[in-house]
């Protein structure tokens, strides 16, 4: 699943910086997509709980590194 997710991640890191790019998965699936970009291997995201249905999270960066800036907002 890393493989996979990192292929995603990937493919949108080189879009423009004006503007924030939206994924939309569910499960697990979104557990790994907030994980990965922190630089944690895909089993760490079983420290996360399943995401809500119909919520957002949001990854960002701060002094240059990515944080999750939210997760399950409504």
């Amino acid at each position: 699943m890393a493989v996979r997710t990192d292929a995603v991640l990937d493919r949108i890191r080189p879009l423009p910086g004006e503007g924030d790019v939206a994924v939309v998965a569910h499960g697990h699936l979104a557990r790994v997509l907030t994980v990965r970009p922190l630089g944690l291997d895909a089993s760490a995201s079983r420290l996360l709980g399943h995401p809500h249905p119909g919520t957002l999270s949001h990854l960002a960066t701060e002094d240059g590194q990515p944080v999750i800036s939210a997760r399950n907002a409504p």
